[in-house]
Protein backbone atom coordinates (compact mmCIF):
# COMPACT_ATOMS: atom_id res chain seq x y z
CA UNK A 1 0.00 0.00 0.00
CA UNK A 2 2.99 2.43 1.03
CA UNK A 3 4.64 1.49 -2.50
CA UNK A 4 1.66 2.29 -4.43
CA UNK A 5 0.75 5.73 -2.57
CA UNK A 6 4.63 6.80 -3.72
CA UNK A 7 3.61 5.35 -7.32
CA UNK A 8 0.85 7.50 -7.23
CA UNK A 9 2.49 10.93 -6.32
CA UNK A 10 5.30 10.51 -8.86
CA UNK A 11 2.94 9.67 -11.73
CA UNK A 12 3.37 12.44 -13.53
CA UNK A 13 7.00 11.28 -14.57
CA UNK A 14 5.91 8.11 -16.23
CA UNK A 15 2.61 9.01 -17.37
CA UNK A 16 1.54 10.95 -20.20
CA UNK A 17 -1.87 11.26 -20.32
CA UNK A 18 -4.28 12.52 -23.25
CA UNK A 19 -7.27 11.80 -25.21
CA UNK A 20 -7.72 9.64 -27.91
CA UNK A 21 -10.54 9.44 -30.74
CA UNK A 22 -11.33 7.21 -32.57
CA UNK A 23 -13.68 6.05 -34.93
CA UNK A 24 -13.90 2.79 -36.44
CA UNK A 25 -16.45 0.84 -38.79
CA UNK A 26 -16.31 -2.36 -41.02
CA UNK A 27 -18.01 -3.23 -44.25
CA UNK A 28 -18.86 -6.31 -46.14
CA UNK A 29 -18.28 -5.40 -49.73
CA UNK A 30 -18.73 -8.58 -51.60
CA UNK A 31 -16.37 -8.21 -53.60
CA UNK A 32 -17.73 -4.73 -54.81
CA UNK A 33 -15.29 -1.39 -54.84
CA UNK A 34 -17.10 1.99 -53.84
CA UNK A 35 -19.31 3.30 -57.06
CA UNK A 36 -19.68 6.73 -55.35
CA UNK A 37 -18.54 8.95 -52.34
CA UNK A 38 -17.71 7.68 -48.78
CA UNK A 39 -18.17 10.88 -46.90
CA UNK A 40 -20.97 9.39 -44.93
CA UNK A 41 -19.13 6.84 -43.35
CA UNK A 42 -16.77 9.78 -42.29
CA UNK A 43 -19.51 12.07 -40.30
CA UNK A 44 -19.10 12.14 -37.07
CA UNK A 45 -22.12 12.15 -34.61
CA UNK A 46 -20.78 15.90 -33.10
CA UNK A 47 -23.87 15.74 -30.34
CA UNK A 48 -22.38 12.97 -28.88
CA UNK A 49 -18.89 14.32 -28.27
CA UNK A 50 -16.82 16.89 -28.47
CA UNK A 51 -14.23 16.55 -31.44
CA UNK A 52 -15.21 17.67 -35.04
CA UNK A 53 -12.29 14.71 -36.55
CA UNK A 54 -11.47 11.55 -34.97
CA UNK A 55 -7.94 11.12 -34.44
CA UNK A 56 -7.74 7.81 -36.10
CA UNK A 57 -10.07 6.12 -38.48
CA UNK A 58 -9.93 2.12 -38.76
CA UNK A 59 -12.01 0.28 -41.42
CA UNK A 60 -12.43 -3.44 -41.16
CA UNK A 61 -13.33 -5.03 -44.73
CA UNK A 62 -14.20 -8.60 -45.03
CA UNK A 63 -15.16 -10.20 -48.50
CA UNK A 64 -13.05 -7.60 -50.14
CA UNK A 65 -11.56 -9.68 -53.39
CA UNK A 66 -13.10 -12.54 -54.24
CA UNK A 67 -11.31 -13.55 -56.93
CA UNK A 68 -8.90 -16.64 -57.44
CA UNK A 69 -5.80 -14.60 -57.74
CA UNK A 70 -6.58 -13.50 -53.95
CA UNK A 71 -5.75 -16.73 -52.58
CA UNK A 72 -2.22 -16.64 -54.22
CA UNK A 73 0.93 -15.81 -51.73
CA UNK A 74 1.80 -12.09 -52.33
CA UNK A 75 -0.96 -11.03 -54.50
CA UNK A 76 -1.64 -7.58 -55.24
CA UNK A 77 -4.96 -6.57 -55.48
CA UNK A 78 -6.98 -3.82 -57.32
CA UNK A 79 -9.03 -4.36 -54.84
CA UNK A 80 -7.13 -3.23 -51.97
CA UNK A 81 -6.11 -0.30 -54.09
CA UNK A 82 -9.11 0.88 -55.10
CA UNK A 83 -10.25 1.21 -51.60
CA UNK A 84 -6.94 2.52 -49.92
CA UNK A 85 -7.70 5.41 -52.79
CA UNK A 86 -10.99 5.69 -51.76
CA UNK A 87 -10.36 6.21 -48.23
CA UNK A 88 -7.18 8.02 -48.64
CA UNK A 89 -9.13 10.73 -51.43
CA UNK A 90 -12.24 10.53 -49.01
CA UNK A 91 -10.15 11.71 -45.86
CA UNK A 92 -8.96 15.23 -47.74
CA UNK A 93 -10.44 17.83 -45.67
CA UNK A 94 -8.31 21.50 -45.21
CA UNK A 95 -8.34 21.21 -41.42
CA UNK A 96 -6.91 18.16 -40.87
CA UNK A 97 -4.00 15.78 -42.36
CA UNK A 98 -4.43 12.15 -42.74
CA UNK A 99 -1.64 9.28 -43.07
CA UNK A 100 -2.28 5.79 -43.72
CA UNK A 101 -0.59 4.19 -40.66
CA UNK A 102 -0.88 0.78 -41.42
CA UNK A 103 -2.95 -1.70 -43.40
CA UNK A 104 -3.11 -5.55 -43.75
CA UNK A 105 -4.56 -8.12 -45.70
CA UNK A 106 -5.94 -11.61 -45.36
CA UNK A 107 -7.51 -12.78 -49.50
CA UNK A 108 -10.63 -10.63 -48.74
CA UNK A 109 -10.17 -9.44 -45.18
CA UNK A 110 -8.10 -6.12 -45.28
CA UNK A 111 -8.22 -3.47 -41.95
CA UNK A 112 -6.78 -0.33 -42.98
CA UNK A 113 -5.55 2.70 -40.07
CA UNK A 114 -5.52 6.15 -40.99
CA UNK A 115 -3.91 8.60 -38.14
CA UNK A 116 -3.62 12.48 -37.95
CA UNK A 117 -0.72 13.39 -39.65
CA UNK A 118 0.68 15.54 -36.47
CA UNK A 119 -0.31 12.26 -33.86
CA UNK A 120 1.81 10.06 -35.70
CA UNK A 121 4.94 10.71 -33.88
CA UNK A 122 3.56 9.61 -30.91
CA UNK A 123 2.83 6.07 -32.11
CA UNK A 124 5.53 3.43 -31.45
CA UNK A 125 5.18 -0.61 -31.68
CA UNK A 126 3.22 -0.78 -34.59
CA UNK A 127 2.61 -4.59 -35.58
CA UNK A 128 0.28 -5.93 -38.07
CA UNK A 129 -0.69 -9.85 -38.50
CA UNK A 130 -2.64 -12.34 -39.74
CA UNK A 131 -4.59 -15.39 -39.00
CA UNK A 132 -6.30 -17.78 -41.40
CA UNK A 133 -8.85 -19.91 -40.20
CA UNK A 134 -10.62 -21.53 -43.27
CA UNK A 135 -10.00 -24.69 -44.78
CA UNK A 136 -7.38 -26.87 -42.49
CA UNK A 137 -7.44 -23.84 -40.33
CA UNK A 138 -5.09 -22.08 -42.88
CA UNK A 139 -6.82 -21.03 -45.99
CA UNK A 140 -7.69 -17.19 -45.57
CA UNK A 141 -10.85 -16.66 -46.98
CA UNK A 142 -11.85 -17.16 -43.23
CA UNK A 143 -9.55 -15.34 -40.18
CA UNK A 144 -8.26 -12.09 -38.74
CA UNK A 145 -5.77 -9.11 -40.35
CA UNK A 146 -4.75 -7.21 -37.02
CA UNK A 147 -2.86 -3.98 -36.20
CA UNK A 148 -1.64 -2.77 -32.96
CA UNK A 149 0.13 0.20 -31.84
CA UNK A 150 1.32 1.86 -29.06
CA UNK A 151 0.21 5.81 -28.29
CA UNK A 152 2.02 7.80 -25.72
CA UNK A 153 1.46 4.60 -22.70
CA UNK A 154 -1.65 2.82 -24.06
CA UNK A 155 -1.51 0.30 -26.49
CA UNK A 156 -4.48 -0.35 -28.79
CA UNK A 157 -5.27 -3.31 -30.81
CA UNK A 158 -8.03 -3.18 -34.12
CA UNK A 159 -8.80 -6.84 -35.34
CA UNK A 160 -11.19 -7.55 -38.55
CA UNK A 161 -12.18 -10.71 -38.54
CA UNK A 162 -14.87 -12.97 -40.50
CA UNK A 163 -15.89 -16.39 -39.70
CA UNK A 164 -17.40 -19.15 -40.68
CA UNK A 165 -21.23 -18.97 -40.68
CA UNK A 166 -23.50 -21.69 -38.41
CA UNK A 167 -23.20 -22.37 -35.13
CA UNK A 168 -21.48 -26.23 -35.92
CA UNK A 169 -18.61 -23.60 -37.31
CA UNK A 170 -18.08 -22.07 -33.66
CA UNK A 171 -15.50 -24.53 -32.68
CA UNK A 172 -13.21 -22.96 -36.01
Amino acid sequence: HRIESKLRRRKSEYTTEDTLYIQAGTFNSNGQVPQSDIHAWLETDNHLSNFKYPDIYVFGFQEMDLSKEAYLPYHSSRYERDWKDILTKSLINAEVEYELLKSERLVGIMIVVFVKKSLAPSITRLYSSTVGTGLMHVIGNKGAALVSLQFNDTSVCFVCSHFAAHQQNIER
